[in-house]
């Protein structure tokens, strides 16, 4: 009986990570914000995740949680990192902004 609530915490730990992923997503694509208008929805749902992941005793569930609260500086590096790879490959024909 112990187990399955184990389980059960993990399962909800993962499913409030990526619904902040989809979540950021989402409005990244239908809004012009900043990233950190964005931080300040994920932190606070990323460490709600982290603390059920924690009190589940998941590791998945815990990276999950901090890889959502993270999720708007990871998008940027991201983009960040392709953009050069397109100036870089293009020979600076291709620039960013």
């Amino acid at each position: 009986m112990k187990k399955e609530s184990l389980d059960f915490l993990a399962r909800v730990s993962i499913a409030i990570s990526l619904l902040v992923v989809v979540g950021t997503l989402l409005a990244m694509l239908f809004t012009d914000w900043g990233v950190d208008r964005f931080l300040v929805v994920t932190l606070p749902a990323g460490l709600v995740a982290l603390v059920v992941a924690l009190v589940g005793k998941s590791a998945k569930g815990a990276a999950a949680a901090i890889g959502a609260a993270i999720c708007p500086l990871l998008i940027f590096w991201l983009s960040f990192f392709v953009y050069q790879m397109l100036y870089l490959i293009s020979f600076g024909h291709i620039v960013p902004g």
